[in-house]
């Protein structure tokens, strides 16, 4: 069995534009997996 995270980084808390946000919220997307919160906060979108 694998512990699942309660922690989870909302896209909107990542600060991605406002046109990508829409975007990922439109299919379905609210919290990003970790390895996504990790990359998304070292890069400057």
């Amino acid at each position: 069995m694998t512990e699942q995270k309660n922690d989870a980084v909302t896209f909107d808390a990542l600060g991605l534009p406002e046109n990508l946000l829409s975007a990922v919220t439109a299919i379905g997307f609210s919290a990003a997996t970790d390895i996504q919160a990790q990359t998304l906060s070292l890069i400057h979108i």
